[in-house]
């Protein structure tokens, strides 16, 4: 579950996603002082296998569908496993 993150917004139709969810790693980083290691995106998301990994720098972010994200929005944060 994240409880912190940050939204983002990147509308550009030629940027790829994996670029999109870089740079908003690199925000979060900046403003938290941690790496995130999960991304909310717009997206169906009903089954499991829908989320994915995008490598941002050395580290994998769980990229996860999720219908409550309008278009171009990222919420990017750190995932905590209780």
């Amino acid at each position: 579950m994240m409880d912190i993150g940050l939204l983002w917004y990147d509308d550009d139709p030629k940027k790829p996603l994996e670029r999109k969810i870089g740079e908003a790693a690199e925000r979060y980083h900046q403003r938290f002082g941690v790496l995130p290691n999960i991304c909310h995106v717009h997206g169906n998301g009903d089954k499991t296998e829908d989320r994915r990994q995008a490598t941002v720098g050395s580290r994998q972010v769980a990229v996860v569908p999720n219908r409550a994200i309008r278009p171009h929005y990222l919420w990017i944060g750190l995932e905590v496993i209780a």
